[in-house]
């Protein structure tokens, strides 16, 4: 679709207007709820027929126009405020020729074109206009058209008869001739850079494939066409007499027809692959959203006026303009849109939500599993207790619309890990020992020591510690991590003994079964004779609910540890030998 100048500009003919009151009373008492068109003063009443809203913005527009609806004079108009209120431009002073198109590549920047070879540019938007030599021997422009900054047309009926195309790819410093057509072009406009299409008196459709060079008759009406846009090289829409509308979906091989009746169709806009409006007689609006295959009246005017341009802002503000200086407007439609700062996060996190929708006043959220579960508040902050995956909703919402919103599984919460290191906390210089915490697949895990050097299972959830770099205190450090969003760490200390001439008790020998347990925990154990041992359970906050002393005997060792007054979950069994920790075991209560 053509982004910089989509506008409706054409010579004006006598037609039929023969009205259908049936139809029209029909279409008008079914559709008047959805009238949001509402007139705007746009200071003049000559005749609008070309209109934009330079690309990328909503505040800045112009309207060109002429008194009468033949070579009579001129008029521009201009908007700063988005259409809110519009004031007479040029001339400032005396009269100018009458103008049909107008359309600019950015705000400052911009071209108008009419009667008697006449066409001017500006470049300080609108506050001085010069004149350009486009082409020679015009009757006078009807259209002027951009693709981009660089790449334009014009349109002009001949003194000679038919139309002939200017083109210019330099941003309209110079045009060059394109090609001829046989009838008197009433608008063009592009599909792609290179493929356009142009109606008019000939009762056709034309096509060209090398951005204007040459031009095919690609379809031929029973009447008049007056109208012409594309959303794409597929989706088009051409508005003629007898309230006919002509819509393609493959790129103009085959066109399907839709009649109101009586209308004359100037005013053609295109919204995307399905949507679009035209506009005419009686300054009435329709509307399909089915590419064409249905059109309902969104708008029933007073009948007064003919349409014969729309141009859309940006943010889809619409307006449409026509004879008398009517000008309409239409808010842009609600557009919900929404993000979040956080989309992966671990329980009991925040994430920001940021609103992004066009056009709202009001803000109805739904968080599944967050907490608050619903909020009005613009940009709300929700937290996630629990683990999950999470839609949101957002209904954005003004007096007139609204709009539901909703991202599904949008929010992924992971439990917060939670490791803990099993192993001997007492060792000796050069022992190999053994550490573990639990195994969650797909978790990551990495590992430090501090005293030792890991010899085997880094990267995995169990480690072989070598205790090689002296006596004293040393660290095995884990971090484990959730889908690389959460992460916790556990540290366990560890002591280092050269256990020389002393009988110590090899801290690997330490059992527990069953695991998970229900009520009784068995503990097996090679001992030393009289050796004093301390067994203490905790909870995962560390507080300490039992202890049981013990004294060993040499060899093989069992105790049974009666678990029924703990509540299910996850505990933490010390073995200490006086001061010193011997081993620390993770157990589920069940």
């Amino acid at each position: 679709m053509n982004k910089y100048c989509h506008f409706c500009s054409k010579k004006k003919m006598k037609l039929k207007t023969t009205l259908q009151l049936i139809l029209a009373l029909l279409l008008t008492s079914s559709q008047v709820s959805a009238q949001q068109w509402e007139a705007v003063n746009s200071q003049t009443n000559f005749i609008l027929y070309g209109m934009h809203f330079p690309p990328g913005q909503n505040e800045v527009g112009y309207a060109a126009g002429m008194q009468y609806t033949n070579d009579a004079p001129g008029v521009i108009v201009k908007t700063s405020n988005g259409g809110q209120s519009w004031s007479q431009i040029y001339p400032v002073t005396g009269e100018i020729d009458g103008l049909e198109a107008v359309c600019f590549i950015n705000p400052n920047i911009g071209f108008a074109a009419g009667w008697n070879n006449y066409f001017i540019k500006t470049t300080d938007g609108g506050s001085s206009w010069v004149p350009i030599t486009v082409g020679t021997d015009v009757w006078y422009y009807v259209d002027i058209e951009f693709w981009d900054e660089s790449n334009g047309i014009a349109v002009a009926v001949m003194n000679a008869g038919g139309s002939r195309v200017y083109k210019t790819d330099n941003g309209g410093l110079s045009w060059t001739m394109g090609g001829a057509l046989a009838y008197s072009v009433l608008d063009i406009c592009y599909a792609n850079q290179n493929t356009l299409y142009a109606v008019g008196t000939g009762n056709v459709i034309s096509k060209s494939v090398n951005g204007g060079q040459s031009w095919t008759n690609n379809y031929q009406s029973t009447g008049i066409t007056m109208g012409v846009d594309f959303a794409n090289t597929n989706f088009g829409v051409v508005g003629g007499e007898d309230g006919e509308i002509l819509t393609t979906n493959d790129g103009g091989s085959s066109w399907s027809s839709f009649s109101t009746g009586y209308h004359s169709f100037y005013a053609v806009h295109v919204f995307d692959k399905d949507s679009a409006y035209v506009g005419g007689t009686d300054v009435d609006i329709f509307k399909t959203t089915d590419s064409g295959e249905t059109w309902t009246l969104d708008y029933g005017g007073s009948g007064a006026s003919t349409m014969y341009n729309f141009s859309f802002t940006a943010n889809n503000t619409g307006f449409c303009s026509g004879s008398q200086g009517t000008m309409l407007r239409r808010d842009a439609p609600i557009a919900t849109n929404f993000i979040a700062d956080e989309t992966a996060i671990c329980t009991g996190n925040q994430i920001q939500f940021t609103d992004l929708s066009v056009g709202a006043t009001g803000w109805d959220w739904y968080f599944e599993g967050g907490s608050p579960e619903t909020s009005i508040e613009q940009n709300p902050i929700v937290t996630y207790y629990y683990a999950g995956d999470y839609d949101v909703t957002l209904t954005a919402s003004n007096p007139e619309q609204s709009q539901t919103l909703t991202q599904e599984n949008y929010i992924h919460v992971f439990e917060q890990p939670q490791p803990f290191i099993s192993g001997a906390s007492f060792v000796c210089l050069n022992q190999t020992i053994p550490y573990q915490t639990n195994n969650i697949n797909g978790n990551t895990y990495t590992w430090d020591v501090v005293g030792g050097t890991i010899s085997d299972g880094q990267n995995t959830s169990a480690i072989s510690v070598i205790w090689d770099n002296g006596v004293g205190t040393g660290y095995v450090i884990v971090n484990e991590t959730v889908n690389l969003t959460c992460t916790t760490i556990d540290t366990l200390n560890i002591t280092i003994d050269e256990c020389v001439s002393l009988i110590e008790m090899n801290p690997t020998d330490f059992g527990i079964y069953p695991n998970p347990v229900k009520n009784i925990l068995n503990i097996s154990f090679n001992g030393v004779n009289n050796e004093k041992l301390s067994f203490s359970i905790y909870n995962v906050m560390g507080i300490r609910l039992f202890e049981q002393d013990i004294t060993c005997q040499t060899g093989q060792n069992e105790i049974n540890l009666n678990l029924n007054n703990l509540c299910h979950g996850m505990y933490i069994l010390e073995i200490k030998n006086s001061d010193v920790i011997l081993s620390k075991m993770k157990f589920q209560k069940i």
